[in-house]
């Protein structure tokens, strides 16, 4: 069975995909003379092309393109500055954990929970400093670290024990072949007053995932969803929310009482480094926080800042050619929400959600996959 295709509509797909054209040209013999009209594809062909575009088939029967538009808001943009193609896995990302926190605010709803006190409860004019100290009493986040790693899962299983659902990944609902990348995006948030919910890229350099994570707990604050990509080099270059977001994230994280009035403008590379190890953040964070307490000249942080960021770029170019590899059942709970699949779990066991159903929405295609994951599940929740 042949299917007659739109020419513009094949094209707006592979530019969505923003796989590169040969690619196509390589997997589809044909597609030159599908885009001429001489042939038209099979509907198989038109599954697989599907498939290559990350589009449901029916999307490549429409008469013309569709615009589509990021379902949240984009704190990246700067007055009339705006992104204007997203790609389809951060997009996909998105409506995956959307599709997540509605079913979290199902379950709480059926289970009588109460609305989250905290999300939704201040305005930007509120003071940076005093919303702080408010998290830290919250969320008791002044812990003892022993690395990064370590510093940057307790600070989420802060968040999740309080009611924020942390999902942590650095690719496409369970897909290898589809990583996030962290140019385009190093987080975003998703408000709800009984399911919100914070989304870390988890492509970035684990120093860099703190100040992410604190920075979109501000956006909940607010009451604000958007996607973040976060800025702390130049304020000109990032609007009045996001700055505000970057204020209470850094107070939390490198809170101005226990910095001191010591002078940093000859700071070290060893004493930098000392620092960031200290607060377990980046080392961009350390710098800004000096710069912004007075305790770094202008000149002085700009070329601090400079060598800094070139030195984790380098690094961040270093991971995207390293493979992942990890033990799958201890990295799951963290790519879906610890939170959420304790909660998911149990509603299964009661019956409450159908196998299939529960399957599906944390991207697991094998019953037995689904089924061990079930029980290591149980086993951290005696």
């Amino acid at each position: 069975m042949r299917v007659a295709v739109k020419k513009e509509v094949l094209e707006w797909a592979m530019i969505r995909s923003q796989r590169d054209e040969d690619f196509f040209y390589d997997r589809f013999p044909k597609l030159q003379q599908w885009l001429d009209g001489e042939i038209k594809p099979t509907f198989k062909n038109l599954e697989e092309f599907a498939k290559t575009t990350y589009l449901p088939t029916p999307f490549l029967l429409r008469d013309k393109p569709f615009d589509e538009h990021l379902p949240i808001t984009d704190f990246r943009t700067i007055g009339d500055k705006a992104k204007t193609r997203y790609s389809p896995h951060l997009i996909d990302t998105i409506y995956d954990c959307q599709q997540k926190q509605d079913w979290y605010q199902e379950y709480c709803l059926r289970y009588g929970e109460d609305k989250n006190l905290f999300v939704g409860q201040h305005k930007i004019s509120d003071d940076p400093f005093k919303v702080a100290k408010k998290i830290h009493a919250i969320f008791d986040l002044k812990q003892h670290f022993t690395s990064w790693s370590d510093a940057f899962s307790k600070r989420c299983e802060a968040l999740e024990d309080k009611g924020i659902l942390i999902i942590s990944s650095g690719i496409v609902k369970g897909n290898t072949h589809r990583p996030l990348k962290v140019e385009e995006f190093r987080g975003f948030a998703l408000y709800d007053d009984y399911a919100p919910l914070i989304f870390i890229n988890a492509k970035d350099s684990i120093a860099a995932r703190s100040f992410t994570l604190m920075h979109e707990l501000a956006h909940l604050a607010l009451g604000e969803s958007g996607i973040s990509n976060i800025n702390i080099g130049d304020d000109a270059e990032i609007n009045k929310i996001e700055l505000w977001c970057n204020a209470v994230a850094a107070e939390v994280l490198v809170p101005q009482d226990v910095v001191g009035n010591k002078n940093y403008s000859q700071i070290s590379e060893q004493t930098l480094n000392d620092l960031s190890q200290k607060y377990k953040v980046s080392s961009l964070v350390i710098l800004r926080r000096l710069k912004d307490l007075a305790l770094m000249s202008n000149d002085r942080y700009w070329e601090a800042f400079n060598l800094a960021k070139q030195r984790i770029d380098e690094e961040l170019a270093a991971r995207v050619n390293r493979s992942g590899g990890g033990n799958y059942y201890n990295s799951k709970p963290t790519a879906v929400s610890k939170r959420f699949l304790r909660a998911l779990v149990i509603s299964t066991l009661e019956g409450n959600t159908l196998y299939r159903d529960a399957m599906q929405i944390v991207n697991i295609k094998r019953r037995d996959t689904f089924n061990t994951l079930v029980q290591k599940t149980l086993e951290s929740m005696r």
